[in-house]
């Protein structure tokens, strides 16, 4: 009876101390996922399986610590976990006010174009305004939210200054455009060309291949003068160019007609080869490239003191599709002594007579 009760006294004694030692220890979880046993003073060690029965402990925490030589250190990608949510939404955000930047860019240049072209409606001026006004304010929207602040929106009476400049800006040139229906040309009278008309102004069919091919009516394309030579000139443009598209059943070309007030123009120029290149840049930035199916020296009249070159390009399908969504900022043409850009003045010409060979049976 007497061992048994020394048994016991032994039992709960030991039972007591381990309890003690139980309570005085955790196992907790270092930011490396790997499990240690903490003790009361701080000190610790690994996690041993014989330490299962700490595991009755309900609260398992992780440790930061930044001291480089300490088993619960953080991790560089553990540090960064909470900014790269925040770097990648701020990137989307970045990207999106790139590309609206981009389609504002394209607007602008299109509205302030259209705004000098006298066969554009001031209808399709306020239209393309609209669509401004709503990317201009996309753009705040953006910046606010980048900044971590109301959107527009919410806080319209803080509109950004150059959004404010930038939209009066666009009304001031929607009310001219209004108040100037008969707009005509700052230089040349002959320059106020009506919009693009379906007119036909040559049906035959072809002696030797035998193929139908219509030609429409000329439109202004575009005019040119050396600041140099304007106070010489006055009113009139040293080049003109009228342009008109023709078809058979197989192509459809691009035609040009390009008219110098000089006899002497070839002395400038020369001529313009067989294959030499056109280049178009779109207001969209692309650029499509042509290249001449004729050679043309030009035709000199010097009773009228002119020099008249007529070149034609083939458009290919893929070429027809683009010209058919997007308008025309310039043109480069390449001469027989080099090359000249041009900005286009009427940038819809080429579109709409793409859209009146549509209608057109040949």
């Amino acid at each position: 009876m007497q061992v048994i009760r020394f048994f016991l006294f032994i039992t709960a004694l030991l039972s007591g101390t381990f309890a003690t030692d139980l309570r005085a220890q955790e196992v907790q979880t270092n930011v490396r996922g790997e499990k240690i046993v903490v003790f009361k003073d701080g000190s610790w060690r690994p996690y041993q399986p014989a330490d299962s029965v700490l595991l009755n402990k309900k609260e398992e925490f992780l440790i930061e610590d930044t001291n480089t030589d300490d088993p619960f250190e953080v991790p560089a990608d553990a540090k960064s976990k909470k900014t790269t949510k925040g770097s990648k939404a701020t990137k989307a955000l970045e990207a999106q006010l790139d590309a609206n930047k981009k389609e504002i860019e394209i607007l602008e240049k299109k509205f302030y174009k259209f705004s000098q072209d006298p066969s554009i409606p001031a209808k399709d001026l306020e239209a393309i305004k609209n669509q401004l006004d709503v990317l201009i304010a996309k753009e705040a929207d953006i910046k606010s939210e980048m900044a971590g602040v109301p959107s527009s929106k919410q806080n319209e009476n803080k509109t950004d200054k150059a959004t404010e400049t930038k939209t009066t800006e666009l009304s001031q040139a929607m009310d001219e455009k209004k108040m100037n229906v008969t707009f005509e040309s700052p230089r040349n009278e002959n320059s106020a060309i009506k919009s693009t008309s379906c007119e036909i102004a040559s049906s035959k069919v072809d002696d030797f291949s035998r193929q139908k091919r219509i030609e429409l009516v000329s439109n202004l394309l575009f005019t040119h003068t050396d600041p140099k030579l304007k106070p010489h000139l006055k009113t009139a443009d040293y080049l003109t160019c009228l342009t008109y598209l023709s078809a058979t059943n197989n192509n459809k070309y691009l035609n040009l007609e390009m008219t110098f007030l000089s006899a002497a123009a070839r002395k400038e120029y020369g001529a313009v080869m067989q294959g030499s290149l056109l280049m178009i840049r779109l207001i969209n930035g692309e650029t499509i490239n042509l290249n001449s199916t004729n050679f043309d020296n030009g035709l000199v009249d010097p009773n009228a003191n002119t020099t008249v070159y007529r070149v034609q390009y083939i458009l290919p399908k893929d070429v027809v599709k683009k010209l058919l969504k997007t308008e025309i900022d310039k043109v480069r043409m390449v001469w027989s002594t080099g090359y000249e850009d041009y900005d286009v003045l009427h940038m819809r010409t080429i579109m709409e007579q793409l859209q009146c060979l549509q209608q057109i049976k040949i």
